[in-house]
């Protein structure tokens, strides 16, 4: 499990320009997305202006639209181990 796609999508046109709408970074934006999902989002990292970054996306909300978006984002991508197998 992944919530940052191992850093595949960070650079998501997509992600990026809902990232610059709200002032927050890509990896916020994946993790909001998660959040608003219902999915408990466990990013991994040791560093801690990561954390802190990590955190801050408590503090925002992704709207409709944005959600719109990330939806076209779906390509079926696995950075782990399939549970259904």
């Amino acid at each position: 499990y992944s919530p940052l796609t191992r850093g595949q999508r960070l650079n998501d046109k997509r992600v990026a320009i809902i990232a610059q709408k709200h002032g927050k970074s890509a990896a916020q934006v994946l993790i909001r997305w998660a959040l608003q999902q219902g999915i408990v989002p466990i990013p991994k990292t040791v560093q801690h202006v990561r954390l802190a970054e990590n955190l801050g996306a408590r503090h925002f909300s992704l709207d409709v639209a944005d959600l719109t978006e990330l939806a076209t984002c779906e390509e079926t991508l696995h950075t782990c181990w399939d549970c259904l197998d």
